[in-house]
């Protein structure tokens, strides 16, 4: 009976021990997981940090070349005068009727007006594939002046035609 008692204790014994060693496995595997999710949550926190950055550069300097392209007509290194600049946003900034102003004044020849595309960027932006097409069209002279007048349709709409070129 002893003997019994004793392998008896013998087992519970050794179960506790590997029920030890099993929970202490578990609190290990444990603290190993707990360790990588918070090596992953800093290395989430420091990504986040830095695209909230690039996204405040990115920001100023969207907010800087709007300033410089709303001020580029006041600026002093404009050469043009402000009144001959309009802003036609999309493609290209402005047009420049370079003399419209001293033409309205009677003071230039309207055969001297030339006419200027400007797009104002900002620090190391660059000029699109779109933009670069139509400042060379202008510059080799693929440009041309057209007037199209408009009428009331049959239908109760308008109808425009071409009437006129420069």
């Amino acid at each position: 009976m002893i003997v019994a008692l004793l392998i008896v204790i013998l087992i519970l014994v050794i179960m506790l021990t590997r029920s030890k060693k099993s929970l202490t496995n578990e609190q290990q595997r444990s603290v190993g997981l707990t360790q990588q999710l918070a090596t992953t949550a800093q290395s989430h926190n420091a990504e986040l940090e830095q695209r909230a950055q690039r996204a405040v550069a990115a920001s100023r300097g969207s907010y800087n070349g709007h300033v410089a392209q709303q001020a580029f007509p006041y600026s002093p290194d404009n050469v043009y005068n402000p009144k001959d600049i309009f802003h036609l946003g999309g493609v290209m900034d402005y047009i420049v009727f370079d003399g419209l102003d001293e033409i309205r004044n009677n003071s230039r020849d309207p055969r001297t007006l030339s006419v200027v595309f400007v797009d104002v960027k900002w620090g190391g932006s660059r000029a699109s594939n779109v933009q670069m097409a139509v400042i060379d069209a202008m510059n080799v002279g693929r440009t041309r002046g057209e007037i199209w007048h408009s009428r009331e349709s049959g239908t109760g709409g308008l109808a425009y035609t071409r009437r006129e070129t420069a």
